[in-house]
């Protein structure tokens, strides 16, 4: 199975910046989970910090619930968890930081009727179903069998 590679070096990580992937380029924000990885908690919420373009608030949301969860403060991460569902009812976005919060406070269930909500909107979140490290949790459960199965990526 390809897995995105999420433990890389926090240096690996910054090298994409340099490559027409600035700051700005949502992705590069993923350099908080290696950090996480390595007990780095102060620089993964300082990257967030300097990350506050409008058009990527929903991304921000999920990555600040996961860090704040992450560290211990689970208040935190369900405000942020409100905020987000708060942006969507105002403006339907695709589920996708929705389901990856609900994963990173643990909640199974909630992801899985977000995963439905995004199986019917076809959601980029369940073209990588298969390889995203944030579906872990759910690999066991016979449902995310069959949602792989109704996406033919079984």
């Amino acid at each position: 199975m390809t897995r995105r590679v999420t433990r890389l070096e926090p240096e690996a990580w910054r090298g994409r910046e340099s490559k027409g992937q600035g700051p700005h380029f949502p992705a590069a924000h993923e350099i908080v989970f290696p950090y996480f990885e390595k007990g780095m908690s102060a620089e993964a919420a300082g990257d967030l910090d300097s990350w506050n373009r409008p058009e990527d608030q929903m991304w921000n949301l999920m990555i600040r619930a996961y860090v704040s969860q992450r560290s211990g403060h689970p208040q935190q991460a369900r405000r942020d968890l409100a905020k987000l569902l708060e942006l969507h009812r105002r403006r339907p976005l695709d589920p996708s930081p929705i389901i990856f919060t609900y994963l990173a406070l643990g909640e199974k269930d909630e992801a899985f009727r977000w995963l439905e909500k995004g199986y019917r909107q076809h959601s980029t979140a369940l073209r990588i179903l298969k390889v995203e490290p944030f579906y872990d949790p759910l690999r066991s459960d016979p449902r995310f069998q069959e949602l792989l199965h109704r996406v033919r990526l079984d």
